[in-house]
């Protein structure tokens, strides 16, 4: 992060609460928008598919986002996609799952003097939410938490929320809080079984510090919060997810010519409960869970470009023990620039190992394959 002032601080507020995603699409735009693609090809395969059934996933997807001034007090923010994700199993035989993801679009109003961000947020309806069921096998497994696949659901049905974020610099800290509420859309989630089911509402409460350390060095904390109302089916009471918190810490420093960044978290979820009348549909009360980050990274001038390796770990964990496990990843990049367009080609290896029951585990392998471009923005 860099040195601490304003506009540093009101990035962070940017970053906590309005979920501006780092894909931009390349287009012929005017000054002041930034737009880009990413288009990326992911891979897992299991040492042991007899053991869980799946002997690989797969998920091609490209995603694009977008953002500008609409005005001097307004900014626009929009960010979607297209995904196709594949299960094999050990006979061989397929399921699959593609379509566009849904779309959300983000007004930001900055206000008083920038120190307040106020913002609107939607999320159409554009993606694929109604599915069969082998397609919700296909989009359950891809959503696994230990799995950090790109697209991690396709569609839920739309919603809208709003959030307030206040950010200011106190001495050499700079300090930012936000809340932010979204109410979900009410829609039907299987394919030909007409039912109204409409998922929790979410209140999310965040807050953020940053400062200089030593002469070079910058260090970062971020914690959010997350409570959910029950979801609703036909109008009743269904299930409620457990709350979430996440804490996350970060430093960036100096390194040889350029410059690194290290990083650890945690994400708790508790364990969800179910509502007044669960009979209505088969719904298993999830587990308490753990997921804990840990992964660095370093840019270096490198030739026209810049290098950008990293390497990361995750750490899942569950009360019942079944489906956690590790995933470790060692990924490589390379940013370079053509007038106002940045391509960037990356490649990234991933091993580990998931428990599917007690005492029995498999080794998990896979890789990604991917590229961005992004158009606009300041020049490096």
């Amino acid at each position: 992060m860099r040195p601490v002032h304003l506009r540093a601080t009101m990035g962070l507020v940017l970053s906590l609460f309005l979920g501006m995603g780092s894909h931009r699409l390349s287009a012929q735009v005017p000054p002041g928008t930034t737009v880009g693609v990413t288009s990326t090809l992911e891979t897992i395969s299991l040492s042991d598919g007899d053991l869980t059934g799946v002997d690989g996933l797969s998920l091609f997807s490209v995603l694009f986002a977008g953002r500008t001034a609409l005005s001097e007090r307004v900014r626009l923010g929009i960010s979607g996609g297209f995904a196709r994700g594949a299960l094999t199993r050990p006979d061989g035989s397929e399921a699959t799952l593609a379509g566009l993801t849904d779309t959300r679009v983000t007004l930001t109003f900055p206000l008083v003097d920038e120190f307040v961000v106020f913002s609107l947020v939607g999320v159409l309806p554009t993606g694929n939410s109604e599915q069969n069921a082998e397609e919700a096998q296909v989009a359950n497994v891809i959503a696994a938490d230990l799995l950090p696949f790109r697209v991690s659901h396709w569609g839920a049905g739309g919603g809208i929320g709003a959030n307030i974020g206040f950010a200011r610099p106190l001495c050499d800290i700079g300090i930012a809080v936000g809340v932010g509420y979204v109410v979900g859309r009410e829609y039907n989630p299987v394919l030909n079984d007409e039912f109204a089911y409409r998922p929790g509402d979410a209140l999310t409460v965040s807050a953020g510090v940053d400062r200089a350390v030593g002469s070079e060095g910058k260090a970062a904390l971020q914690l959010s919060f997350q409570r959910y109302n029950d979801d609703q089916l036909d109008g009743r009471n269904l299930y409620q997810a457990g709350n979430r918190l996440q804490v996350m810490g970060t430093y960036a420093f100096p390194a040889g010519t350029g410059t690194g960044i290290a990083y650890g978290g945690l994400v708790h979820r508790g364990g969800g409960s179910l509502g007044e009348d669960p009979g209505v549909i088969t719904v298993v009360g999830s587990p308490s869970q753990d997921l804990v980050l840990l992964g660095g990274g370093t840019r270096q001038a490198v030739g026209p470009g810049i290098l950008v390796p990293d390497v990361s770990v995750r750490l899942f964990r569950r009360s019942d023990a079944v489906g956690q496990g590790y995933l470790g990843s060692l990924g490589i990049g390379y940013e370079f620039r053509s007038g106002r367009t940045t391509f960037v080609p990356n490649a990234r290896a991933k091993w580990g190992s998931v428990d599917v029951q007690a005492g029995q585990s498999t080794a998990v392998t896979g890789f990604d394959v991917g590229l961005t471009v992004r158009f606009g923005g300041s020049r490096r």
